[in-house]
């Protein structure tokens, strides 16, 4: 990165990342769309939880607002897309999606572009979870062979709405 190279970071529970662990906070398992905790779980909570994207990411995504439709804690605990990490705004971050939830609707940050010292756009913080395919889709379109997975249309609206705001960084900071 100090080089102009840009990176998209799929973000988990660990966020230790030289110059960048300060922009991060734990939240607690009910707060999150998937526990930490082995097994099943917040399944009351996941029904009222949703994705809302900021622009410019709304834009790049084509989407304002995806609920989940399918909960990821599974019975196993094996490949839970686990992130449990709040993005503390300041002057270097840029935020581009908050997690809503809870019967009041309450929100915080989980998507953001992170800003190296020469303030331009070097590296996006997505949760792994917003590229696990079936979360936010319909039943017809989830995987029907897990031994080979690949994107959903909405994990590649994401990926692309990424890419797309890493490349055009530069021209837009």
């Amino acid at each position: 990165m100090d080089s102009g190279g840009k990176v998209l970071i799929l973000g988990g529970t660990n966020a230790a990342i030289p110059g960048l662990e300060k922009n991060f906070s734990r939240r607690d398992n009910s707060e999150t769309p998937v526990s930490t905790k082995y097994g099943k779980a917040n399944e009351e909570q996941i029904k009222l939880m949703s994705v809302v994207f900021a622009p410019p990411f709304a834009e790049s995504v084509g989407l304002k607002h995806a609920p989940f439709k399918c909960n990821p804690n599974t019975p196993a605990g094996w490949g839970k897309p686990v992130s449990n990490l709040e993005i503390l705004i300041s002057d270097k971050v840029v935020p581009l999606a908050n997690l809503e939830y809870g019967p009041e609707a309450k929100s915080y940050c989980i998507c953001a572009a992170l800003k190296g010292d020469d303030g331009k756009i070097r590296a996006l913080w997505l949760p792994q979870y917003m590229l696990m395919p079936m979360l936010f889709t319909d039943k017809s379109e989830r995987m029907k062979d897990w031994s080979r997975p690949e994107l959903d249309s909405f994990s590649r609206r994401v990926f692309f709405g990424c890419v797309e705001l890493l490349e055009n960084a530069g021209a837009k900071n």
